[in-house]
């Protein structure tokens, strides 16, 4: 069901939401109703993620999202879905940002390097390490990033120099060059912010629509030696989808050491990029205050309590956050995660 359902909004019900007012996404699965900030039994609806929620009255009639959608293929009807409207503000790709304070420090210099420190492209500002992984084709260990921190969101050379720290937090090329990107996964943007690209790809979209998205990821070949272990000591002991509720922790180059719990496996939606905006499919929701802020871009999140690796943060709210999964990671990436 899960899949089918996902699938069936992306196809037929997606362009319809997309229009709305503060549409950010859907989950891919049926869940409880939310009352009160509380989930109702026996409840089975739709979620719809919008940025903002604003009372019924404040929208127009075309923003308003139906309390309940139709099913229906070519005009044959053959049911109907409840509609749960959540919101989790506005979800960006989370480069750059303010400080805040954490002991170890991810700011500072590594050397080994290890995951969860600051990090990024050298014409980039911040970012942090998310895992080390094995190339599947050539054997070679690389560390992973997210592709809009290593890669620039489309716009690095494979080749192009890696800093650590990042430039905002120091670092300075070529003293502090740690490898080179060596390959990464593109995002296809829906939009672009550039007027000129915009037009272009308008035409371009009338033969080929963008694929979605399903992580935002890229690869460094790395210069200096390194240590498989999180900043805090922590060492990764496996790899998994996490549980609806599971209690999940990150260390990130801003907010340092964060938990929170998991919303939704199979989250659906939009992500604002420098560039422009991206469609992802079939990531993880977290929830959570501050569990994520800009620069923690690229950390890798793990189950709490046995340190199984999820996947790689890279966008969010102040009360949400953005992960796409390992096995899409190792799929896509053409990598197997390095557990030592």
């Amino acid at each position: 069901m899960t899949t089918v359902l996902a699938e069936y909004v992306q196809r037929h019900l997606l362009k319809q939401l997309k229009k709305k007012k503060n549409f950010v996404g859907f989950d891919g699965i049926l869940r409880p109703r939310i009352k009160n900030g509380v989930e109702v039994p026996d409840t089975k609806v739709l979620r719809v993620y919008v940025s903002k929620k604003e009372p019924v009255e404040r929208l127009s009639a075309r923003d308003l999202i139906p309390r309940t959608l139709p099913l229906q293929i070519d005009g044959l009807v053959f049911g109907s879905i409840e509609t749960d409207i959540v919101e989790i503000g506005e979800i960006r790709a989370l480069t750059c940002a303010v400080d805040s304070g954490s002991i170890p420090d991810p700011k500072a210099r590594y050397r080994p390097v290890c995951t969860g420190i600051s990090s990024t492209h050298y014409q980039s500002t911040a970012c942090t390490t998310n895992a080390f992984f094995r190339d599947k084709e050539t054997g070679k260990i690389l560390l992973g990033y997210n592709n809009h921190c290593a890669a620039r969101e489309n716009k690095a050379r494979i080749g192009d120099s890696i800093l650590q720290p990042s430039p905002y937090d120091g670092g300075r090329y070529p003293t502090d060059e740690i490898g080179k990107l060596y390959k990464f996964i593109p995002i296809e943007f829906e939009h672009y912010n550039c007027p000129f690209r915009e037009t272009l790809y308008k035409l371009i979209r009338l033969f080929r629509q963008p694929k979605p998205n399903e992580v935002d990821i890229a690869f460094v070949e790395l210069s200096v030696p390194y240590e498989n272990k999180v900043l805090n000591g922590e060492r990764c002991r496996g790899k998994r989808i996490p549980m609806l509720g599971e209690r999940v922790w990150k260390i990130g180059r801003t907010t340092g050491y964060t938990e929170g719990t998991v919303a939704s496996t199979h989250w659906n939606g939009y992500v604002w990029y420098t560039r422009g905006k991206a469609y992802f499919t079939n990531c993880i929701l977290i929830q959570g205050d501050r569990f994520s802020q800009g620069g923690d871009s690229g950390s890798a999140v793990y189950t709490y309590g046995d340190n199984y690796y999820i996947g790689a943060l890279f966008a969010g709210s102040d009360t949400h956050t953005i992960v796409c999964k390992y096995d899409r990671i190792e799929a896509l990436g053409g990598v197997e995660l390095l557990v030592e």
